[in-house]
């Protein structure tokens, strides 16, 4: 499994070499000129659903992508909402020259399998499984079903717990990657990986310490090293 951290703004120069690709905001790339430039060019585009409340428009992810030159853009997704995501995904892979990840999204488990197996027929090579469904119970589904695909990468969209980390990498996949912002809040607030980490604020923003920022490095250093272990066994 591959990882990315997403990392307190002004120290992303320093903590990115600590993860196996970058991950961005779109809002960010578009608003904040230092972040950007921290960031380069690469890595996945994200478009901002989970922190805005709403996906950014095609247009403005359009825009985006030309900023900061991404392998790979996540179109717009909706919670629950199949069909609406679903045209965004193919409004998006008409529009954008980087590669598109489709979101699967779906008000239950059987919807959501709909959903993948339309981006499956789109030809889509990168689907997201977004925490705040069943993804776990839809993967295991799929699994059972024989319909994992070799010609597709899987991305986990934020993660709800380690428990949950250890279920995926327990299905056994052989093209995954994650995104999370866990080593960061463990990190900040003196908790462990396995602590309950919802809700914790982050000073996303804020310059932060020297002992800080150590702090954050150890955290994702003992993320990685749990990562690899599994994918080794």
């Amino acid at each position: 499994m591959k990882v990315a951290f997403e990392l307190p703004y002004r120290h992303i120069r320093r903590l990115k070499v600590h993860q196996d690709f970058n991950f961005l905001l779109a809002h960010k790339v578009l608003d904040d000129a230092a972040y950007r430039q921290e960031y380069g060019d690469g890595g996945v585009l994200d478009n901002g659903q989970y922190e805005l409340g709403e996906p950014l428009d095609i247009r403005r992810l359009h825009i985006a992508e030309r900023m900061c030159k991404p392998e790979m853009v996540i179109a717009p997704d909706w919670l629950g909402e199949r069909e609406r995501t679903m045209a965004a995904y193919k409004e998006a892979s008409t529009l954008l020259t980087s590669e598109v990840g489709g979101v699967v999204q779906g008000k239950d488990i059987l919807d959501m399998l709909k959903c993948y197996g339309e981006l499956l027929k789109e030809g889509c090579h990168y689907i997201c499984l977004p925490f705040r469904l069943e993804r776990v119970e839809l993967m295991q589904l799929i699994t059972t079903q024989k319909l994992l695909s070799e010609d597709v990468w899987y991305h986990f969209l934020g993660l709800k717990s380690m428990a949950e980390l250890r279920q995926i990498l327990a299905l056994d996949m052989p093209y995954t990657s994650i995104d999370t912002s866990k080593p960061i809040k463990a990190a900040l607030h003196n908790k462990d990986l396995d602590d309950d980490l919802r809700g914790l604020s982050v000073p996303w923003s804020s310059v932060l310490s020297a002992e800080q920022v150590d702090a954050c490095e150890d955290k994702m250093k003992e993320f990685m090293a749990l990562v690899q272990v599994n994918d080794v066994d």
